[in-house]
């Protein structure tokens, strides 16, 4: 017997354009997550490049990775040595001396070293990026090396790029570096403790964001965060440059035996010392103060280098395993 066709019902389109949104949606969430993971190997790359540009140029500077001048003395006096940030997160107020090492600060004046036997003469103002343009004026590396493509930042554009001492500010470049200030023996250099991070995409406390959270954020028991959270916890505290502010999925770090990799929380520096915090010695010297320290502008003013005294009274002074990046 003949049966007429079912028609083709209202609900039946409903559901075909369900079906359909559903797809599209699978795809478009995909090629967005493919093109991520290639700018996150892109990333990796440009930090895996600076690391080979920054061994040649050790070769002709006494084994160290690039270290801008600036005021040893500061150290040896025990005084506040290299200023990282203003500590109220203002730019360009201060003199030389007594200045704040903002990125793109006196950006167009040359870094001082001290002058034998004229004390704390020199730089106590020296951005930690002007350490990473040596590479750019020696013709290392390009502005563009420096920009994580998946960050929003943007390279420097002038020409003449030989004329300017640093970048121009925060939105120039994408990673930080192991602060070189602190006594030889800290600063990244040929044959380095492969343990140790000497770069990684910047991190979540330079300026303007800071203070934009409080680091004794709970953790899944209800106390302070710690390394038994899972990687979801700590995204307010990855690089923004992954995801965005408070939600970093992670970041790419450069060890000192030039091998890359993608981490998903910040506590990859030795003992899982937190790469974007400076150790200090308000918690047990194995425990949170590894993981729980001071950011750059809470700590500008208190320790002539990143972790010194923070392992407690029985280590000698500089004693610190402490891998700081900023910014």
């Amino acid at each position: 017997m003949y049966t007429r066709p079912r028609s083709f019902a209202l609900l039946d389109a409903v559901a075909l354009c369900v079906i359909v949104v559903l797809l599209i949606g699978l795809v478009v969430g995909g090629t967005t997550r493919a093109r991520e993971m290639s700018r996150r190997s892109v990333c990796a790359m440009n930090l895996a490049g600076f690391g080979g540009s920054s061994r040649v140029y050790a070769m002709v500077n006494d084994e160290r990775w690039p270290v801008t001048p600036f005021s040893q003395n500061a150290y040896n006096s025990g005084g506040p040595g290299i200023r990282y940030v203003n500590w109220d997160g203002t730019i360009g107020e201060g003199d030389e001396n007594t200045g704040i090492g903002e990125v793109g600060w006196q950006r167009d004046q040359v870094g001082t070293s001290e002058v034998p036997g004229l004390g704390g003469s020199g730089s106590t103002a020296a951005s930690v990026t002007r350490s990473l343009w040596l590479l750019v004026r020696s013709g290392s590396t390009s502005v563009r090396q420096f920009i994580c493509p998946s960050s929003g930042d943007t390279p420097n554009d002038e020409t003449n790029l030989e004329r300017y001492y640093d970048f121009s500010g925060y939105a120039h470049i994408s990673y930080g570096y192991l602060v070189p200030f602190g006594p030889l023996e800290t600063r990244p250099r040929v044959g380095g403790d492969h343990r140790v991070v000497y770069a990684a995409d910047k991190g979540p406390f330079y300026f303007p964001t800071w203070p934009a959270f409080d680091f004794q954020v709970s953790g899944q028991d209800g106390g302070p965060i710690g390394l038994d959270d899972p990687p979801g916890f700590w995204q307010p505290f990855n690089s923004a440059n992954h995801g965005g502010a408070r939600e970093g999925e992670g970041q790419n770090c450069l060890f000192a035996d030039g091998h890359v990799v993608f981490a998903p929380t910040p506590t990859v520096g030795v003992d899982h010392d937190n790469i974007y915090t400076v150790m200090q010695d308000d918690w047990d010297a194995t425990g949170f103060n590894l993981i729980h320290g001071e950011t750059a502008h809470s700590a500008w003013e208190t320790n002539p280098y990143p972790g010194v005294d923070a392992l407690g009274s029985s280590y000698p002074r500089y004693a610190s395993t402490d891998s700081f990046i900023y910014p």
